[in-house]
């Protein structure tokens, strides 16, 4: 089940987040929590389940969406967003 990965929670913050100005700092987040469970498992010499590794995948990709949305606010005029 995703909800009981560690990276999750992050992972759902940033798809969430409402307030443009922290979307790429929730993203990033997301990123480092996927970024420490999978060296987490590599420092135990243990490998990443085929589920878990499958659901990872598609939080990365909803990441790179969610940092292309953060790119394109950042280049529109008249656009308020900061990274």
């Amino acid at each position: 089940m995703k909800d009981s990965y560690p990276w999750y929670v992050p992972l759902t913050n940033a798809i969430s987040e409402l307030d443009g100005t922290r979307v790429a700092q929730r993203v990033e987040f997301a990123r480092r929590a996927i970024d420490k469970r999978i060296d987490d498992l590599e420092k135990r010499g243990k490998l990443l389940s085929a589920d878990e590794r499958e659901a990872i995948d598609d939080a990365l990709s909803e990441l790179r969406v969610l940092e292309r949305e953060v790119k394109y606010r950042q280049q529109k005029p008249g656009s308020h967003a900061r990274s």
